[in-house]
């Protein structure tokens, strides 16, 4: 994924949840869900801002779509929230296409130099001591160059948290709350074994269910 399409996927990860969702019913359920338009909307800002090319068209009759739901009636949410669903495949399609061809600049300077500091050992780093060092060299990591494409595996911004009643179908949120309850339980015409956990605050209820590592969440 190229960096012009990372805000385009954060807006299809929140928008096609909810709408497929209401699509494998035929909008029939339409009262059970509701988008969260204003994340929505700043999520299409940053999409339009630097999103591809290819997803200006889609992107502008999406904000068009968004305006009309917040200001139009319930009569009219059937007919938008399908014009929303059938832009989908096409958004999908501008987030995975490759980015266009950039004329290739060789560096100015030597790279030899720069290319020996990447090969020297992690320990060459400021705070990795031979033990560190040792750490790090049973996951493969015994170099600068190592160290550095070690990236994560995403970012979560946990700074804002979101009360339970607020959240919405779709959404990416942080919440906080008690435990209220845990307990093992049966889904499935299988029978399969699943942990559920209720967890609560002063605003609401939130029902956990994991179906991995049962053990280990257990504790």
């Amino acid at each position: 994924m190229t960096p012009a399409a990372a805000p385009l996927a954060e807006l299809l990860r929140a928008l096609a949840p909810p709408l497929e969702y209401l699509a494998a019913d035929d909008f029939r359920r339409l009262d059970q869900t509701r988008l969260p338009l204003p994340a929505l909307a700043e999520r299409l800002a940053r999409a339009r801002a630097s999103g591809p090319p290819g997803a200006a068209a889609p992107l502008a009759e999406l904000e068009r779509i968004l305006a009309a739901l917040r200001e139009g009636s319930a009569r009219d949410q059937e007919r938008l929230l399908r014009r929303a669903h059938a832009l989908l495949p096409t958004l999908r399609e501008a987030a995975a296409a490759p980015p266009p061809w950039s004329e290739y600049r060789p560096s100015p300077a030597p790279v030899g130099p720069a290319l020996a500091a990447l090969a020297q050992p992690a320990q060459a780093v400021r705070g990795i001591g031979p033990q560190r060092a040792a750490e790090l060299a049973r996951f493969g990591l015994a170099t600068v160059e190592d160290l550095l494409y070690h990236l994560p595996f995403r970012y979560e911004d946990r700074r804002a948290l979101r009360p339970l009643g607020q959240l919405h179908v779709g959404e990416e949120a942080t919440a906080v709350g008690e435990v209220a309850c845990v307990r093992e339980a049966r889904a499935g015409r299988r029978g399969r074994r699943v942990l559920e956990v209720v967890l609560r605050d002063g605003d609401g209820l939130l029902l956990l269910v994991w179906f991995h590592q049962i053990p280990y969440f257990s504790r």
